[in-house]
């Protein structure tokens, strides 16, 4: 990221000057998008894109917009299907939390994630209690695997055990839908 030919032009010297440059280029609030799209380790839905980096200046409409912009300047990766989801670069969203942490809002939007993610998965009936079966068919809830462990993580860091529960709970049909039992014992 941070070392290339000092004869090339600036934006072509390293992969975080020409990441740099590109986001540059994008007006404030896709720039806002693009940061906070850098929560998600897994890629994610639309909706889901919209739950956590939209905000009272940023309506869902907006997000949406701005993510299209994003996909067409291919800072972010559409990848399709019954129900499309988006993803940054390893190194495009390694950058995009580094955004995140000079904006000062790379906590809130973990947290963000983190409710969304356990919102996704806590299904619940109409007298308050708990499914017990999956909230999503196994392909959805594979596909959230990185962002289930992600979001497990940084709950556990953040001292917060009422989301802790809230997420072990729903983050149980991700990793059995993954075949990954013996994990999900050891995180739980």
């Amino acid at each position: 990221l941070t070392s290339g030919s000092a004869a090339a032009m600036p934006r072509h010297q390293t992969l975080q000057a020409a990441l740099a440059w590109s986001h540059g280029l994008l007006p404030p609030q896709a720039q806002r998008v693009f940061a906070r799209l850098g929560v998600f380790a897994g890629g994610c839905t639309l909706e889901a894109a919209q739950q956590v980096a939209g905000d009272a200046a940023l309506d869902p409409w907006d997000v949406v917009e701005h993510l299209a912009t994003l996909v067409d300047r291919s800072l972010v990766q559409a990848e399709g299907g019954a129900a499309p989801r988006y993803r940054l670069l390893e190194t495009a969203r390694l950058f995009a939390l580094q955004q995140l942490r000079e904006a000062g809002e790379h906590d809130a939007l973990r947290e963000r994630h983190a409710r969304a993610l356990a919102d996704l998965l806590t299904v619940r009936q109409d007298d308050d209690r708990l499914w017990r079966t999956p909230p999503a068919p196994p392909d959805v809830l594979v596909a959230e695997l990185d962002n289930a462990r992600a979001a497990l993580a940084w709950a556990e860091s953040s001292g917060d055990d009422a989301l802790v529960l809230r997420l072990a709970a729903g983050v149980g049909h991700v990793f059995l839908a993954a075949a990954l039992n013996a994990e999900y014992l050891e995180r739980v």
